[in-house]
Formats: structure tokens, C-alpha cells, sequence
């Protein structure tokens, strides 16, 4: 960095403009009014909580019990099961508690995929009304 002091002049000399002689353009200053404004003293709003108690599940909080994902313990409430395939053995579908069923994959992917599901599942917002 060169030792040059700030003069509020351009190299060139010419004198910087101060913001009384160059005021800031009215569609940036609306712009900055808005909650999309990430300056620190904006109001921000929060987003709408999760669908009861505005909890955002992690899959660290969601446990494997042999082949079933349970939220919280191995006594919790089962999201999903992985199902050996009938037809193919060393194939898995994902059974959801809904019923549906999901296409056929290795035992890693199943297990993978189940999380992925119940995650979303659990972590989906309400509709809010129109």
C-alpha cells in the first residue's frame, strides 16, 4: 500500500464530490427501506415459524432403530421405514406413513433418501390462507 494520505481529492486532483453535492438517487434510497436490505438497522421480519411450534428438525435429532427412522429415540415416532425389495434381493424401497413407497435403491441410498423424506416432511410450512 503506498503512503499516500486521503486528501478527498482523485489522483488526478479533482476534488470528491460530497453526498450534499451528489445526494443518493431515490430508487436507491427506496430500495433501502425494503425488508431484502441486508444493512444492519433495517426491521427485518422473521420468517414464518415451522408448522407447529416453529422448530426446524435437524437429521441429528431423527435416530435409526434396524431399519426404521424415528424422530427423537428409539421410542419415538416412526417417519419412514426401509422395506427389502421383493423381487430383487440387495434392493430397498423407502416406506413413508402415508403409504407411499419409493423407487428401488442400494440399502445406503434407502436410508439416505428416508431422511431426505421425513426431513421434508417434518420441516414443511402450512399454507397459509388466502
Amino acid at each position: 500500500m503506498s503512503d499516500q494520505k486521503l486528501t478527498g481529492k482523485f489522483p488526478t486532483g479533482e476534488r470528491l464530490p460530497t453526498l450534499r453535492e451528489n445526494p443518493v438517487p431515490e430508487a436507491l434510497a427506496e430500495a433501502g427501506k425494503g425488508n431484502d436490505c441486508p444493512h444492519p438497522n433495517t426491521p427485518r421480519q422473521r420468517a414464518p415459524a415451522g408448522p407447529l411450534s416453529g422448530h426446524v428438525y435437524a437429521s441429528k435429532e431423527l435416530v435409526w432403530d434396524s431399519r426404521i427412522l424415528r424422530l427423537g429415540s428409539k421410542r419415538g415416532r416412526a417417519l419412514a421405514t426401509v422395506e427389502p425389495d421383493t423381487e430383487r434381493p440387495g434392493m430397498f424401497r423407502v416406506l413413508m406413513p402415508d403409504g407411499r413407497l419409493s423407487d428401488m435403491v442400494n440399502l445406503t441410498r434407502a436410508k439416505d433418501a428416508a431422511l431426505s423424506l421425513a426431513l421434508a416432511v417434518l420441516n414443511r410450512r402450512k399454507e397459509e390462507p388466502r
